[in-house]
């Protein structure tokens, strides 16, 4: 039953869309040089409800608070709608299901997302955009690192990893060491963190915990310009 009515929603949203007009991205304003970017409002609504969204531009130093997205683009190939400005755009598969985890029942959520904020088909905006990606990332209230859907042994492989951290670090000590940009350079913390990996974990933590790092994510290069200089990740 649930499968049918899943269906039926998707249907009738596949209908609404075909209703609206592909997305014009209105070009950002680099004149007065004081780096344009957009910003993705994500409306609320119920997890399995279509993602409708806007955009708005704004400038690095005029902006509201955002946070950021870090993820895995998957394959390009075979893109879904979503409705962004009344307008349909058409996002990778991972991406749509990440907005569907990411929404909000009640309030809208403002986040910064390349494959949105930037019109990929403007070859110097996006150039633009590249060359201020940084800034955007440490602007944010918190960077998001979407690893992609849950499977059955996930929830296993980050507990256990918040269990091993806690047992190096107070809470308190932990964020003081992510937000000072510490977490991870202290002398012998490293070590620390695999010693006790390897001293508390049980098979199917070990196992769940493979899985988890073998997904894309940890593959991407981009990761490293996303979350290396950013002390204010949420997995």
């Amino acid at each position: 039953m649930a499968d049918l009515e899943n269906e039926s929603e998707q249907l009738g949203a596949n209908s609404a869309l075909s209703g609206l007009n592909p997305l014009q991205y209105q070009k950002l304003d680099a004149s007065s040089g004081r780096q344009p970017f957009r910003l993705i409002h994500i409306l609320p609504g119920e997890f399995s409800s279509p993602i409708e969204c806007y955009l708005n531009h704004y400038t690095l130093d005029e902006c509201p608070e955002y946070e950021c997205l870090s993820y895995c683009w998957g394959l390009s190939t075979d893109k879904v709608p979503v409705v962004c400005n009344e307008a349909t755009l058409h996002i990778t598969p991972s991406l749509e299901s990440a907005l569907h985890y990411l929404r909000d029942e009640n309030d809208p959520r403002t986040i910064w997302i390349d494959q949105i904020a930037i019109n990929q088909e403007d070859t110097e905006e996006r150039t633009q955009q590249v060359r201020i990606m940084r800034t955007i990332y440490e602007n944010a209230v918190r960077t998001i690192a979407w690893l992609g859907e849950p499977t059955a042994d996930s929830d296993l492989a980050i507990e256990y990893c918040k269990r091993v951290l806690s047992t190096l670090f107070t809470d308190e000590e932990f964020l003081n060491q992510v937000n000072e940009g510490r977490a991870g350079k202290r002398a012998g913390s490293v070590r620390l963190i695999k010693a006790e990996f390897a001293k508390t974990i049980t098979t199917e933590e070990e196992v769940a915990l493979a899985r988890l790092v073998k997904r894309p994510y940890f593959s991407r290069m981009w990761v490293i310009q996303e979350v290396t200089p950013l002390y204010r990740v949420r997995c």
